[in-house]
């Protein structure tokens, strides 16, 4: 399970935009806990567990503070090294074409397919 300090670990967070990723984070969370598209899933996942660790997701962003932020991660997570074809955050927010979403270093989250189309 996640904790607090994880939250600086597995986000790019920046101080610049700090106010505004939260935001969008703790949005996401919300369209997620009312099922928001949830029909584009090709699995059906336990809603009890779903709900719990989104709940647990959102007290951990709601509670993450600007001085938390550690921007060296933001720079490993958006700079390429010999190990990655692509950085791990795609440069310039591309979108998959069928699903609309912002496309991962593993592609579509909800083809689930590992290209970046």
């Amino acid at each position: 399970m996640l904790e607090l300090w994880d939250l600086a670990l597995v986000m790019p967070w920046t101080r610049n935009d700090f106010d505004q990723l939260k935001g969008f984070l703790l949005s996401v969370i919300n369209s997620a806990m009312k099922r928001h598209r949830g029909e584009k899933l090709n699995c059906s996942p336990k809603e009890e567990k779903v709900v719990s660790n989104l709940n647990h997701l959102r007290l951990l962003a709601t509670n993450f503070k600007e001085e938390f932020v550690d921007e060296a991660h933001y720079i490993n997570w958006s700079t390429k090294d010999d190990l990655d074809e692509v950085p791990t955050i795609p440069i310039g927010f591309p979108q998959c074409s069928k699903h609309k979403v912002i496309l991962s270093c593993y592609g579509c989250l909800i083809c689930n397919n590992g290209t970046q189309s």
